[in-house]
């Protein structure tokens, strides 16, 4: 990767609220099955239900890799794809909301898409918001969907940065991106 990136992480405070809550759930249920002489079967899936989603926000805490990364020369984003999207791929970047979840909505050239490594599930994902949101696609372009809530910055900053990037020349990306106390 180029030296000079910016890098948005999930923010620890949904998940570290997910840890404490589930973590107190399994808890109490869990004693409750103890201290309860005829525990049902529910006494003994409300734990472990409730201990697996604490196992998983404690995971999503400590991981350290990056949601949403912007460097000189693109945007690559975890939950969109793997590869690299180029800003000159980039015709229009906007917010949607589907199900209060917030996605940065990037409308590429539709050559991008064939090199974008899209597993599966992603692109069945792309596909699904494409016919939710009920957007067309017009000649020579396509979208891309990167989840942008929960981030440690607002999608409003997110989306404002974003879209100043796209708009510089590649020289004054690095300036910007230095200038914004980028590694």
């Amino acid at each position: 990767m180029p030296g000079n990136q910016l890098v948005y992480n999930l923010s620890t405070r949904i998940f570290g609220r997910a840890a404490f809550v589930t973590g107190v759930i399994s808890v109490l249920s869990g004693a409750a099955a103890v201290i309860t002489p005829q525990a049902s079967l529910f006494y003994i899936i409300v734990p472990v239900v409730f201990s697996v989603i604490f196992l998983f926000s404690i995971y999503m805490l400590l991981r350290k890799k990056p949601i949403l990364v912007l460097t000189e020369s693109g945007i690559t984003s975890s939950t969109a794809s793997k590869s690299e999207i180029p800003w000159e791929n980039i015709r229009a970047i906007q917010v949607v909301e589907i199900r209060k979840q917030q996605l940065l909505c990037i409308t590429v050239d539709s050559a991008v898409i064939n090199r974008l490594s899209l597993t599966p599930f992603l692109e069945k994902r792309r596909q699904w918001i494409i016919s939710t949101l009920g957007l067309t696609l017009h000649q020579n372009s396509d979208y891309v969907f990167a989840a942008i809530s929960n981030l440690s910055a607002s999608p409003e900053q997110i989306t404002a940065t974003i879209k100043n990037l796209a708009q510089l020349s590649r020289d004054e990306r690095v300036r910007n991106l230095k200038a914004l106390g980028v590694k």
